[in-house]
């Protein structure tokens, strides 16, 4: 985002791609809302039952695992469309949606830490 937004305008807004179709800005906007789409759907749903018993120490995909790199890429996404439009109201915005599906999970690929989410 961060290329496309040196190479076409002023922090690549109102200026098109070279397919002449959407704006710089615009891409990264649809990026983050698919980001935001995808977090809601795969939130838990609210009925699903709460295991009591479960481990606080157990293992997590998300947290310990694998699913922590998909997680840090996320994060470097998120961090470099910001930093690529700083004066996009409607993208921090956005961004903010990202962070907000994974505040209601306690794992996920949009559940992250709260050190993460503060950067």
């Amino acid at each position: 985002m961060r290329l496309l937004a040196s190479q076409y305008g002023e922090n690549g807004t109102s200026t098109s791609v070279p397919d002449g179709n959407i704006s710089a800005d615009e891409a990264a906007f649809i990026t983050l809302r698919c980001l935001t789409s995808i977090g809601r759907g795969l939130q838990i749903p609210d009925d699903t039952p709460v295991d009591l018993n479960k481990d606080e120490n157990e293992r997590s995909y998300w947290k310990d695992g694998e699913g922590r790199e998909l997680q840090l890429q996320i994060l470097t996404l998120i961090t470099s469309i910001c930093d690529a439009f700083p004066n996009s109201g409607e993208i921090i915005e956005e961004a903010g949606h990202v962070f907000r599906t994974g505040l209601v999970e306690d794992d996920g690929p949009m559940a992250f830490p709260p050190e993460d989410v503060a950067k």
